[in-house]
């Protein structure tokens, strides 16, 4: 059998709160599917909580292939690992995936990443179950890459061959879940005596119709929205609920989009809670444009003290700042009329604007702070400084 580990690190908050680990476990929930594989692999583990680099792999013992989620938070640490165990095992093959890896369009700007980076064999580009599942059945044969679709793999002197793209999953519904499946059953039995408090995701809805050019999913790859049915989350739900998860973070970029589904999840949430206590805290991003069809479903998880209420992500009130991102907003009379309705629905408003926006004044964003104000938002406005993420229009150079 050959040795499958999955990294997706997490930092462990208070020695007890750390994330599940949804993205590697979505894959190796498909993976497994495969009968080829099942016979001929073993995932020897899911690392998803941060240690000293040396003690971390320690626990890789013989790997075949090694797959590493990466973003922010974890790129510089999923780096030092990953250059420890070639070091210490030449023949394991090395993944990357995940929103952080270069694109294949970044690569073009940056064609000595396999020189700096000479211990990751190949990168995934975009969705991860259909490609993983490739390049673990060509694994077991020639390891011709150039037989995978969706991979930029390093050829030889640092040079690199990206193959055709992996087109989307169009059905993620009847794709398998690694909370009903059993993957997430066997870690939190692994971690049971230390108590953690687990953290989770759910995926109402993969892709966004927007193009918002700070947002690493504003691309034409995850435009199609692909969602999940009311009964497959249910499932995931109940399950979160009954191994005590204390907090959900909803993948969802704009939830309240399918309102009626959308309310549903938002009722049983609460229900949930109210019956046997958990989960705790609900955090989702609400749907741009969408904001009086949100109150309704804002309200439940208000009254259910799940959600501290709707989020207007207005990033920006100027004019020519929205169509430098590509964004849209409720703005003007729409904006007055929504703000008045949650005011009389009791229902808690927070404003979110980002700093550093292209062609935003010190003038026009203070005229964004006033307008807010003078509409009443006086609860709450959350500025945050403007990321450069690496595949983003904003990390293009």
């Amino acid at each position: 059998m050959e040795n499958i580990y999955l990294v997706e690190p997490s930092f462990l908050y208070e020695d007890i709160q750390v994330r599940l680990p949804y993205s590697t476990g979505l894959i190796w929930s498909h993976c497994k599917t495969n009968k080829i594989i099942e016979k001929n692999y073993k995932l020897s583990d899911i690392l998803f909580v941060r240690d000293e680099i040396d003690k971390f792999v320690d626990n890789i013992h013989n790997p075949s292939v090694i797959g590493f989620s990466c973003f922010v938070w974890n790129w510089a640490f999923n780096n030092e690992v990953a250059k420890v165990i070639k070091e210490k095992y030449p023949d394991c093959v090395i993944v990357y995936g995940g929103q952080h890896q270069p694109s294949a369009y970044r690569l073009k700007h940056e064609k000595d990443f396999f020189k700096k980076h000479s211990y990751v064999n190949m990168l995934v580009h975009g969705e991860g179950e259909l490609t993983f599942e490739q390049i673990l059945l060509e694994n077991l044969k020639e390891k011709d890459w150039s037989k995978v679709t969706g991979i930029t793999y390093q050829t030889n002197n640092y040079k690199f061959v990206t193959t055709l793209a992996t087109p989307r999953i169009t059905d993620i519904d009847s794709m398998p879940s690694p909370y009903l499946d059993g993957t997430f059953n066997t870690l939190v039995e692994k971690y049971k005596d230390k108590n953690f408090r687990f953290t989770c995701t759910i995926e109402g809805v993969r892709g966004c119709p927007y193009r918002c050019t700070f947002c690493e999913i504003g691309s034409l790859y995850f435009q199609k929205l692909q969602r999940q049915s009311f009964n497959k989350l249910k499932k995931e739900i109940e399950w979160i609920s009954e191994n005590r998860i204390h907090y959900v973070d909803n993948a969802d970029s704009n939830f309240g989009l399918f309102k009626d589904r959308d309310l549903k999840v938002a009722k049983l949430l609460v229900y949930l809670k109210n019956k046997k206590g958990f989960p705790i805290s609900f955090r989702n991003d609400w749907a741009k444009d969408r904001g009086e069809q949100c109150i309704p479903i804002a309200k439940v998880l208000n009254g259910g003290n799940l959600n501290k209420g709707l989020t207007l992500a207005f990033q920006s009130l100027y004019k020519p700042t929205l169509k430098a991102i590509m964004r849209r907003n409720v703005t003007g009379k729409h904006m007055k009329e929504f703000l008045k309705k949650c005011k009389e629905e009791n229902l808690p408003i927070y404003a979110e604007l980002i700093l550093g926006l292209p062609e935003e004044t010190l003038e026009s964003f203070k005229g964004g702070i006033f307008t807010l104000m003078n509409n009443n938002q006086h609860n709450y406005i959350g500025i945050y400084p403007l990321s450069i993420l690496p595949n983003t229009p904003f990390g293009d150079p």
